[in-house]
């Protein structure tokens, strides 16, 4: 579940990123506090030092603390809050421990504990805008509409973010019947400029809870002017109104939209489906709760990305705790930790999944993709073989021919992209990746023809994309044929990617082949600058170097192309090249 940059650049800056962890541990015990931690301990922005007294039993509680930051840094939040909670009863007095754990309590998924803590946290005074947050919630939680909103209006956009802040005092106002009141509420969001997609999404839902039909309409209408902005959930809860509301037409028109870029959503095609068969749409948002559930899982989706990823992960933990039917929340938790390349932890949440189609089916892919990432090959080609009979078939091929290219089984890859093609009824500019992939592994395959058909119908969908241009264009360099046009679709790719050093690489390669040997040379001695380790950019520049007539330059190029594994194919050329050099121009050793 993803929103756009822009949205997600706006959200950022409009959340506090108050989950400050160090990727340092303190040199003088847990106690002696960095000054990014001690500000967020505090609540204060003054980074002056100040000196925290040592806890007693110093050793044993550092020896606990230090084995958590180190499972805290690789990502291992589970294991990181069993040791800080041994070292927090080594030491149940040390306010940086607590706060640690409680960071790492929300991480891991432990929401009541982070929440017992948030509480002892919040009776010393120690309130950080996270901590804030949790004290909030759990006040949501419990039903405590009154004492959440006397919170949420006592305290400043400082503590929690203004986006947040007003967001969750809009819902905790429509929880307890003030729909005009959280409309107000909401309004702020727009004044301050926030995301206006934002607001309108969560005024429409809550003027849909107060059962204003007619002003949902209005507010969703706006959010879904431009359906490429709208976030999965978004789409979902606006298509499930149109279908509770009699308006079956325009949720069918809604999902078509959203499924002409991304084609490869199942649970909007799902939703389609279900609209065409008859079926009961979800219901809308039921409370307080549920909203602010909402809320934390857009923003957690907005951020979701690597600068933001632990803080994404806390309010998705957040969210799925809010609201344990958002299943969805789950799936955006599971992400994350992809991405914090927690495979094994991804898995775990993606089990917990219930068996309600295409959800769990999808989860089942992601659990097939991570056991890939796990390198456990045979469960996940399994467990792909198993899915390619359920919902998601198309996704399973295709991550079953993921599997297979990247073990170099190039024709199976092929066949099980062929199939997901097979399984397509109308082939729509989102399938350019599909057709792009099929055409690498034909490639691999030695199958040119076919891949040459591939990529250029991936190049007709996505005619400026730059991964399909630079493919095919080097395809074309490398056996010398289509150069002029070579160039001018490289040309456009390195103006969109001009620090991809592959695409810069091909760019010089287009220029050896023309002969241009000089241009040649200061391009892909780019490509170096950029990707070093390449053995096939180094062994490009070792030949233009040749050319030119820099022959050790050259000699030295194609011997760091050997030292960087190359392709085994590659080898015997290589070693060639630095025996008898290249036949286009003299060798100066052997002639001498």
């Amino acid at each position: 579940m993803t929103l756009p940059l822009t949205f997600a650049a706006t959200v950022l800056t409009a959340v506090a990123v108050a989950a400050c962890m160090p990727d340092q541990p303190p040199t003088a015990g847990p106690r002696a506090l960095d000054a990014e931690v001690r500000v967020a301990a505090s609540g204060s922005t003054d980074t002056a030092p100040r000196a925290l007294p040592m806890p007693g039993p110093a050793a044993k509680t550092l020896g606990w603390y230090l084995a958590g930051w180190q499972a805290r840094k690789a990502g291992n939040f589970v294991l990181a809050s069993k040791y800080l909670d041994r070292a927090l009863a080594a030491d149940p007095g040390d306010p940086y421990l607590r706060y640690q754990l409680f960071l790492v309590a929300l991480s891991a998924g432990k929401i009541d504990r982070a929440m017992e803590l948030a509480t002892t946290i919040a009776g010393d005074g120690r309130v950080t805008g996270i901590v804030h947050l949790a004290v909030v919630l759990d006040l949501i939680g419990q039903g405590d509409l009154a004492s959440a909103e006397a919170k949420l209006a006592s305290s400043s956009d400082d503590d929690i973010g203004a986006l947040l802040r007003n967001t969750l005092l809009a819902w905790v106002k429509a929880g307890s019947g003030q729909t005009d009141a959280a409309l107000a509420t909401l309004a702020v969001i727009g004044e301050k400029s926030q995301p206006q997609i934002f607001h309108d999404f969560h005024a429409g839902l809550i003027s849909e809870q107060a059962g204003r039909n007619e002003q949902a309409l209005a507010y969703y209408e706006s959010a879904g002017k431009n359906v490429e902005d709208l976030s999965l959930r978004m789409a979902q809860r606006i298509g499930a109104f149109l279908e509770r509301t009699g308006r079956a037409d325009k949720a069918a028109e809604l999902y078509s939209r959203y499924l002409k870029d991304r084609p490869e959503s199942t649970f909007i095609a799902k939703a389609l489906e279900r609209l065409e068969d008859g079926g009961e749409p979800p219901p809308p948002i039921a409370g307080a709760a549920e909203g602010a559930a909402e809320a934390l899982l857009d923003v957690a989706s907005a951020i979701s990305q690597p600068r933001s990823a632990r803080m994404a992960l806390i309010y998705g933990r957040l969210a799925a705790w809010l609201d344990p039917d958002m299943h969805l929340a789950d799936m955006l938790v599971g992400s994350i930790l992809e991405s914090l390349e927690r495979y094994e932890d991804a898995i775990a949440v993606y089990r917990q999944v219930p068996a309600d189609p295409p959800l769990k089916w999808t989860a089942e892919l992601r659990i097939a993709r991570n056991l890939e990432e796990l390198e456990r090959d045979p469960e996940a080609i399994e467990l792909f073989n198993r899915l390619v009979h359920g919902p998601v078939r198309v996704e399973a091929l295709t991550g079953l021919g993921d599997l297979y290219r990247r073990n170099k089984e190039f024709d199976s890859a092929a066949e099980a992209y062929g199939r997901a093609l097979d399984g397509i009824d109308s082939i729509e500019a989102g399938h350019w990746r599909l057709l792009f992939k099929r055409g690498m592994a034909f490639e691999r395959a030695k199958k040119w023809e076919l891949a040459e058909q591939d990529l250029e119908h991936a190049l007709r969908l996505r005619p400026d994309q730059p991964y399909v241009l630079n493919y095919l264009a080097y395809s074309w360099a490398d056996q010398g044929i289509n150069l002029e046009r070579a160039h001018g679709m490289l040309e456009r790719a390195v103006s969109q990617r001009p620090d991809d050093g592959y695409i810069v690489d091909s760019l010089g390669w287009i220029f050896y082949r023309m002969k241009d040997f000089e241009t040649a040379v200061r391009h892909l001695e780019r490509a170096v600058e950029l990707r070093s380790q390449d053995p096939t950019i180094n062994d490009h520049l070792g030949d233009a170097y040749w050319q030119v007539g820099r022959f050790q330059e050259a000699r030295f190029q194609w011997k760091r192309a050997l030292s960087l594994d190359p392709e085994p194919e590659d080898v015997q050329a290589i070693e060639d090249k630095l025996r008898d050099g290249l036949d286009a121009a003299p060798d100066p050793e052997k002639d001498s």
